[in-house]
This record gives structure tokens, C-alpha cells and sequence, in this order.
């Protein structure tokens, strides 16, 4: 029996041997740096291309689209999840990236990004080891998202759905550009909400907005009709806000999903619930940034109304700045035709917001989940970190996953022009090995990401952003630029763009870009048959999600079994 135990105790310290000889044992922090440095090689090449476009040096070569095209040189991957549900093994391209847009055609403002961006695969290759799947590397997924929805992800991996997929709306995208923040969404749930399905659309633009918070992030639901009150109950506290972790904001959305719309229309009560929540959080908050959301489809038929209102809202903000050291940014949404305008916007002007009319109910989702953009706009490069995100399933079944990420900028636009994101995932369980527990990794996710940007404010900046519309929709905009000012003058005198070639001061130019469609083999490859012929064909296997165990499992299991044995054989 003895000896017995001693080749299972021997078996288990080797287990754990090769786990340590292959970085289980690194120090959390080292590995976390390790990533970073990644990221930050990837966004120096990116810098470097985009130098190089401004002078019209860039190369067009040819790109792989996620949904038209064929892999080049297809590899049957083994440890990046099935092609298809309760699978294994799928097709990627360990020689390319793929393209993908969020919509179902390439703009123009798409195709100038697939050209400048195309040697980014150059230092994606060389990140991975080559062009083969890196069995022993910890880093998954690389890729670039831009604010026109342009993504590169390599290795190339062909897409199932095409235009489903939107990086502007990922967490990792958000808290790149915006930095931590304290969101409080206050949201209309008067009976005229219940019309034209308004309530199903705002409540979905809702879910859009807390899917972009990250655990750097702190948040919290307020519903107005003829009275106010806040989403709370369970792990979400009343009165405070709470981190926007994936537990939190799953018991918000269940919660929201329990309401509905009735009763009259009290935007004070909204604001006093909203300003009452961020006053008396003093542990739960990001300490940066403060963001009111607020949503209308109305009049204002309770409460304070006009100046009354105006200057309330003045007064509370005095308060919240002596109490918390700041005061709140107030984003404003008319929502329908016949919502007020008037009213939202001076609230908005009144707290250096942002106005939006949203009229039709197609583009709410997209106004509203782009209010990062206003963070995001007023930031530099300088101002920018790798920051984290909390560990998630990857949809494409290579398993939990977190994302490091970093904005890039280009500093010579008034305000400085966001380029884009690179990001590249990490399996969680690598992380996960280095630290005491899961708290433990959190904790350490958070304070890495816990910078808070400074934004510089001017009139200029702030009114180039009030007049940007935000969105992929169709519908001619209901208002004018004048209208999306606060003053008809605050655009006079500024300067929108002062941008150089790099070598020698000439003016921005652009270099040729096809206007070929997404289809054409030319520029985008041979075409592929379908989806499961090109990510499953010859390489994918049925099985079963529970069959699937990640070695540091295998490592706990003997572990357990071991600890069995000592008690056995005493």
C-alpha cells in the first residue's frame, strides 16, 4: 500500500512539476506585464502603419474577409474550441488575419483601414511563433477595432454570422477609450413608453450600455415616471452603485426585465434618485469619472420644470462635487418625434453632455451605447494604459478568457482622433494559476486598469463631439448641426484638423484604396462555400462541453486524488 502511494504521490509532483517548468508559478504580476508588453508591441506597429498612411506609403495587399472569403492556408487547431456547438478542432489560418465589419457592405472609410492596417498580421505572426498553432503560448486571439467598426482578429478565423459583430459595443473597446467611470442610467418608464414597442427598444439600448462596463466600471438603474426609484435587490445594493461585474450586471438585467411602463412623466425625480446614488457612494466607485444617462420619450408633466429644474440640477452638483470631489457628466436622449427637446438639451449643455434626438427606434441602441465616445474623444495617447477585463466564456469556445487593451491615438487632430483598439485574450486559467483565488485576480485586473484619464476640456473639443452622430443607421438626421449645439457660435474660430505627413509637413493625404467589394477575389481572396465547409471540413469532431477539461483541472483532480489516498492508507 505504501509503495503504492508513493507512485501516486510521485505521479502527482510531476504533474505539478511540468505545470511550474511551463509558467503556472510565474508571479501574477509578471505575467500580467508580460501581456502587456504584447500589447504594447502591437500598438507600436500599429502607430508605425498608420505613420506611414499619412504620407500614402501604405500597402494594399491582399485581406481575407471573415465571411466571403477562403482561408489561405487552413490549420486543424486543437486548442481553440469546436467550429460549431458541442464540437472539437476547427479550421484557422495561423498565416493571416481576417476583416470583419459590423455591417453587411465595406465603406470606404472600411476598405482605407484594411489597407493601412495589413501588415498588422507581420507582427502578429511574430507574437505567435510563426505560422503555426502555438501549443504552449497563453495568448489566444490579436486584434485591432476601429471606430468606424472595422476589426482585424488573427489567427484568421472564418465567421458564422456575417455582420454580427460590432467591436465599439465590446467591454474591452469601452474601457480603452473611456478609462473607469460611474454610470447611472435613468431611464423613462412613463405610460407613453409603452407605445411603438419604445420600452422593449429602450430597455435593449440598456442592456447595450451595461454589456460595455467592465469590473473597472461601477453602475446603477433608475426608473422615472410619475415617482423615481432604483433598480436594486440581490447582489445590487439601493442606494450605491455597484462594480459591474458579469454576475452584477446579469441581476440587473433580469431586474430591468421585471418592469414596465406606466404613469406620468417626473424628470426631477429621476435626477434626485440619480444624484442621491452617486453622493453616498464613497467605497463603490471607480474614483474617476461620473456619467448620468438620461432617457425621455416626453414632457415633463411632474415636478420640477424649465429653470426651476436647471437650477436644482445646479444645486446638486455643487453638492456632489464638495461631497465626492466631482460632479457628473449628463448625456441627454429625446427619444420619438414627440419627445421634449428643449429641456433635454439645456440639461445636457448645462452639465458638459451631450444632446442626442433619436427618432427612430433602429439607432437608439447604437446612440446611447456610444456616450463612451465623449471620454473617448477628449483622451490622447498619452493618457492611455493597457487596462483589463473580467475573465468571460469566449464565444468561439476556446475557453475563459480575459482581454488586455490599449486605445491608440493620433495627436495631431483637434480633438486628438482615436484610432482604434488592439487587444489580445489571454487564457483566464494562466492568470488564475498565479494568484491566491479568484477575488485575488480581480483585484489585481482592477488595479492594473485603475488609471484615470484627465480630460481636457475646451469649447472647441466639446462642441465637435455635440455635433457628431453616432450610428450605422440609414435615416436622415431629424436635426440640424446648429440644433446639436448649445450656441449657433461655439464652433466659430475652431480648429478641426491639423495633420502632417510625418516626413516632410505635407498635408494628410490618403493612399489609393480599391474600390473593389468585399467579394472581389482580387483583393479579398477566393470565395468560400459556407461556413461549416470552411471552419469545420476535415477537422472538426463531435463531443460534448462537459468532455472538455483544461490541464490545471487535470493538476486539481490529482491533487484531490492524492489527499484521497493519504487518508485511505493511514
Amino acid at each position: 500500500m505504501k509503495m503504492l502511494f508513493n507512485y501516486i504521490a510521485a505521479a502527482v509532483f510531476v504533474v505539478i512539476s511540468l505545470c511550474v517548468s511551463s509558467g503556472c508559478g510565474s508571479p501574477l504580476t509578471d505575467l500580467i506585464s508580460a501581456k502587456e508588453t504584447e500589447v504594447n508591441e502591437i500598438a507600436d506597429a500599429l502607430t508605425s502603419l498608420y505613420e506611414s498612411s499619412l504620407c500614402g506609403t501604405a500597402s494594399c495587399g491582399t485581406d481575407l474577409s471573415a465571411c466571403h472569403s477562403r482561408l489561405k492556408s487552413p490549420t486543424c487547431a486543437t486548442t481553440y474550441g469546436g467550429c460549431v456547438d458541442n464540437s472539437m478542432n476547427r479550421n484557422l489560418d495561423f498565416s493571416a488575419s481576417v476583416i470583419r465589419s459590423p455591417t453587411a457592405t465595406f465603406s470606404t472609410e472600411f476598405r482605407e483601414e484594411a489597407c493601412w492596417s495589413n501588415a498588422l498580421t507581420d507582427t502578429f505572426i511574430t507574437q505567435n511563433g510563426g505560422n503555426s498553432e502555438d501549443f504552449g503560448g497563453t495568448t489566444k486571439w490579436r486584434y485591432f477595432g476601429s471606430p468606424t467598426g472595422f476589426y482585424r482578429i488573427y489567427p484568421g478565423v472564418p465567421q458564422e454570422t456575417c455582420g454580427s459583430y460590432d467591436p465599439r459595443l465590446r467591454p474591452w473597446y469601452v474601457a480603452a477609450t473611456s478609462g473607469p467611470k460611474d454610470v447611472v442610467v435613468v431611464l423613462d418608464s412613463s405610460g407613453s413608453m409603452s407605445t411603438n414597442s419604445r420600452w422593449e427598444t429602450a430597455t435593449a439600448a440598456v442592456e447595450t450600455i451595461l454589456d460595455t462596463l467592465t469590473i473597472n466600471d461601477h453602475v446603477a438603474i433608475v426608473l422615472f415616471d410619475s415617482s423615481a426609484s432604483q433598480l436594486c435587490g440581490g447582489s445590487i445594493a439601493c442606494n450605491s452603485l455597484s462594480q459591474a461585474t458579469e454576475s452584477n450586471i446579469a441581476t440587473l438585467k433580469s431586474l430591468l426585465d421585471n418592469e414596465g411602463p406606466g404613469g406620468n412623466t417626473n424628470f426631477q425625480a429621476g435626477l434626485d434618485i440619480a444624484f442621491s446614488i452617486m453622493g453616498s457612494t464613497l467605497e463603490a466607485t471607480s474614483n474617476c469619472h461620473k456619467a448620468i444617462l438620461f432617457l425621455t420619450d416626453g414632457f415633463v408633466n411632474g415636478g420640477f420644470t424649465g429653470d426651476t429644474l436647471l437650477n436644482h440640477i445646479s444645486s446638486k452638483q455643487a453638492t456632489l462635487q464638495a461631497d465626492t470631489g466631482s460632479s457628473a457628466i449628463i448625456f441627454t436622449f429625446s427619444f420619438s418625434s414627440g419627445a421634449d427637446k428643449t429641456l433635454p438639451k439645456a440639461i445636457a449643455c448645462g452639465n458638459n453632455g451631450t444632446w442626442s434626438h433619436v427618432e427612430y427606434n433602429v439607432n437608439l441602441r447604437e446612440q446611447m451605447g456610444n456616450y463612451y465616445n465623449y471620454f473617448a474623444t477628449l483622451r490622447s495617447s498619452a493618457s492611455t494604459s493597457v487596462v483589463w477585463v473580467e475573465p468571460y466564456e469566449d464565444a468561439s469556445g476556446s475557453g475563459i478568457l480575459t482581454t488586455a487593451s490599449k486605445a491608440i491615438y493620433d495627436d495631431r487632430f483637434t480633438p486628438p482622433r482615436l484610432l482604434g483598439v488592439v487587444a489580445v485574450d489571454i487564457l483566464a486559467t494562466d492568470l488564475e494559476d498565479t494568484a491566491a483565488d479568484y477575488a485575488d485576480l480581480l483585484s489585481a485586473l482592477v488595479q492594473r486598469s485603475a488609471q484615470c484619464p484627465s480630460l481636457d476640456l475646451d469649447l472647441c473639443q466639446l462642441s465637435l463631439i455635440r455635433t457628431t452622430t453616432y450610428g450605422s443607421s440609414t435615416f436622415t438626421p431629424t436635426v440640424t448641426e446648429d440644433e446639436l449645439l448649445c450656441e449657433s457660435t461655439d464652433l466659430d474660430g475652431c480648429v478641426t484638423a491639423n495633420a502632417y505627413c510625418a516626413d516632410n509637413m505635407q498635408t494628410l493625404t490618403q493612399p489609393p484604396i480599391p474600390t473593389s467589394s468585399e467579394t472581389d477575389t482580387t483583393f479579398f481572396g477566393a470565395p468560400r462555400l459556407s461556413y461549416e465547409a470552411e471552419a469545420c471540413q476535415d477537422c472538426s469532431t463531435q463531443t460534448s462541453a462537459s468532455s472538455r477539461v483544461h490541464p490545471f483541472h487535470l493538476v486539481l483532480m490529482a491533487l484531490i486524488a492524492s489527499s484521497f489516498f493519504v487518508v485511505l492508507f493511514q
